[in-house]
C-alpha cells in the first residue's frame, strides 16, 4: 500500500527512532521468549529494524505474539511530503504456527483419543471434534485481528493517511 501525507521524510525517521526498539525480528519476540518478555518490557510501540529509507516491523506484543511484520521503504516526495510504501507480510515460524497447528492438532487427537479411550463414544468424537474446530476459527480470527491492529496502530502513530 503506498501512501503519502504532510510530513517530511527526518521527522518520518524520528518517528521511527522514537517508536522501534531495534532488534532482528527473527530471533526476538517469538511465543518460545514469553517468559523473556516479561523481564525486558519496553515502552515502545514496534520492534524491528530500520535504515535510511527502509523499514521492517512488527507491533511489541504483551503476552499474545503478532503474526505479521511491516515491510516498507519511504522516501521524500515534494514539499514537506514523504511517500510511504508498505506491506503486512508474515512473520515466519509464529505465523505457521498459529496457521497450521490447529489443524494439525485434529486428526493427531483423534488418533489419541480413538487408541486410549475405547470405550469413547460417537457423541464424545462429535464434542471433542466440534470443540477442537471452534478452536480453528478462534486462530483464523485471532490471525485476521492481529493484521487488522497492527496496521491501524501503524497508521495512527506514525500519522500516514489513505
Amino acid at each position: 500500500m503506498k501512501s503519502t501525507f504532510e510530513v517530511d521524510s527526518e521527522k518520518f525517521n524520528e518517528f521511527l527512532k522514537v517508536n522501534v526498539e531495534l532488534g532482528t525480528l527473527h530471533t526476538k519476540r517469538y511465543s518460545l521468549n514469553i517468559v523473556f518478555f516479561i523481564f525486558t518490557k519496553t515502552d515502545r510501540m514496534f520492534f524491528g529494524m530500520y535504515g535510511k529509507n527502509k523499514f521492517e516491523i512488527t507491533e511489541t506484543f504483551g503476552y499474545f505474539p503478532n503474526t505479521y511484520r511491516i515491510s516498507g521503504d519511504y522516501k521524500l516526495k515534494g514539499n514537506n511530503q514523504t511517500e510511504v510504501s508498505y506491506e503486512i507480510k508474515p512473520l515466519g515460524f509464529i505465523y505457521y504456527w498459529f496457521k497450521i497447528m490447529p489443524l494439525a492438532m485434529i486428526p493427531l487427537f483423534n488418533l489419541v483419543f480413538y487408541f486410549q479411550v475405547k470405550s469413547a463414544s460417537y457423541k464424545d468424537f462429535v464434542i471433542a471434534n466440534s470443540i477442537m474446530i471452534c478452536f480453528v476459527f478462534f486462530s483464523c480470527f485471532y490471525m485476521w485481528l492481529k493484521k487488522r491492529k497492527l496496521e491501524n496502530i501503524f497508521k495512527e502513530v506514525f500519522e500516514i493517511e489513505k
